[in-house]
């Protein structure tokens, strides 16, 4: 999200965190950006700590009880999967509508805790591949197709990312996103 100057603490400062925390006390530490509260990695190139695995179930419990909706960001690598996925109660994959993306998707797949998980293709009605037959061939149930937009790169790096959620197809895709997620939880 770029928002690297919003106060407030980030993965490093809970690196050792053990135990129970209060979800008031996770809020209040939390910077946020556009209404949002989130906990990310610095923008910086140096080497960080790794956040051992009590301390994502720690941080991630506080984050259940604190907040309606608690979105992860796990990433591609084992690393990640092996700390943060684990504590998923559901699992959205994002992948290309591509060939190479689909073989990579199934190789995650294998990776993944036995949680309920769908798929977001990314991508346009244009694409390589099509999205159903990419979420039948992986036995996942399609969420959605996220659409490709221009610039979404350059205002990543300016911090401008959620002017995005302004666009009408934006919009569109995240509530039926946030449509299936309620029905899940139903």
């Amino acid at each position: 999200m770029a928002a690297e100057d919003a106060p407030g603490l980030r993965w490093p400062d809970l690196a050792g965190a053990s135990g129970s925390i209060g979800t008031g006390q996770l809020s209040d530490s939390l910077p946020t950006a556009g209404g949002f509260s989130f906990l990310s990695w610095p923008g910086s190139r140096d080497r960080f700590l790794d956040v051992e695995p009590g301390a994502v179930a720690a941080v991630l419990d506080a984050a259940r009880r604190g907040f309606e909706l608690v979105i992860v960001d796990i990433g591609r690598g084992t690393e990640s999967l092996g700390c943060f996925a684990w504590e998923c109660d559901r699992i959205l994959m994002v992948a290309p509508a591509q060939l190479r993306a689909a073989v990579a998707a199934a190789r995650l797949l294998q990776d993944l805790p036995p949680v309920d998980t769908a798929l977001v293709i990314r991508g346009t009605a244009g694409s390589a591949l099509d999205a159903p037959l990419v979420a039948d061939s992986l036995g996942l149930p399609l969420n959605g197709v996220l659409p490709e937009l221009r610039g979404t790169a350059a205002a990543a790096e300016l911090g401008r990312l959620l002017e995005f959620g302004k666009r009408k197809a934006v919009r569109r895709f995240a509530e039926s996103v946030l449509h299936l997620l309620d029905e899940g939880a139903a």
